[in-house]
């Protein structure tokens, strides 16, 4: 008999034509459920990257979906966690004339925190 045929033998599984049939092994084999919910947002993107929590100012590397703004704390279970670092998305982007495209935000306009020149958008 074939290897493979051999093993669905064993499994319990009877292969006829283009039909497949399982058969009860009296609940010796075990079964896996997959929550579909879960198994989709394991395959969304995800960042990774330093985090730190404002709340008790614990550091650690998290990983978390896109899009995502608090992260639970390890440490103190608080939802205080945030990325140390930006996150560049696709597109364009602003750049100061010394080259820094990262700004402060004031209630009068952005400004570059290297250089200081007040930024006129787009």
């Amino acid at each position: 008999m074939h290897r493979g045929l051999l093993r669905d033998a064993e499994r319990g599984v009877e292969r006829r034509a283009t039909q497949l049939r399982v058969r009860s092994n009296a609940g010796l084999e075990t079964m896996t459920v997959i929550d579909l919910a879960q198994a989709k947002a394991g395959r969304e993107p995800h960042l990774s990257g330093a985090a730190v929590c404002l709340a008790c100012k614990h550091e650690w590397v998290a990983v978390a979906p896109v899009g995502t703004v608090w992260m639970e704390c390890p440490a103190c279970s608080l939802e205080r966690g945030r990325y140390l670092g930006a996150v560049n998305v696709g597109g364009d982007h602003w750049h100061c004339q010394c080259g820094n495209d990262l700004f402060r935000a004031t209630p009068t306009g952005m400004y570059c925190p290297n250089c200081g020149e007040w930024q006129h958008g787009f």
